[in-house]
């Protein structure tokens, strides 16, 4: 239900801000990355073996640890610095896997342009002002995405303050 997948995420976007808070940065986090228990709705991150001190740059390009469905532009890029930005694409990506709707070809498109898309408005379960936020975290240029995980998970709150 979508209560429960608010709630998961909600513990998402606090580990996340934890582990910015502590310096770290996220790398190769995905949806396989997340446990839950459907018997007592608790949820558990795990396979954190990778997670890097910052500054963390992209040594590796396009080979960069990570799944195509949810990877930031600069995780492709080597070079580049890999930090809570970055790890806010990814959080915006998985916020889109839990409330929207992909058909095959579209998750195919991520893996052969290497590049996240985000679902369509129609194809969105939560509110336009959800979907707004979502799409500010996945922006590809990362000037246009939240700061902070502080900043995006207030606005993420605000938009969802109806759940």
């Amino acid at each position: 239900p979508i209560d429960a997948r608010l709630t998961v995420f909600r513990d998402i976007l606090n580990f996340f801000e934890y582990i910015a808070s502590q310096n770290y940065v996220a790398i190769d986090f995905y949806d396989g990355s997340i446990m839950y228990d459907f018997s007592t709705d608790v949820t558990t991150i795990c396979d954190i073996d990778l997670f890097k001190k910052a500054p963390v740059i992209n040594d590796k390009g396009v080979d960069w640890f990570g799944t195509k469905r949810l990877k930031a532009p600069e995780e492709y890029i080597e070079g580049c610095a890999i930090d809570e930005q970055t790890n806010i694409f990814t959080s915006g990506a998985l916020i889109f896997e839990f409330f929207g709707r992909f058909s095959d070809e579209e998750i195919h498109q991520r893996y052969c342009n290497n590049q996240f898309i985000p679902c369509t408005l129609p194809n969105w379960q939560l509110s336009e002002e959800s979907y707004q936020v979502a799409t500010k975290a996945v922006s590809l240029n990362k000037s246009e995405r939240y700061l902070t995980f502080a900043e995006f998970w207030y606005e993420w709150k605000a938009a969802n303050s109806n759940f």
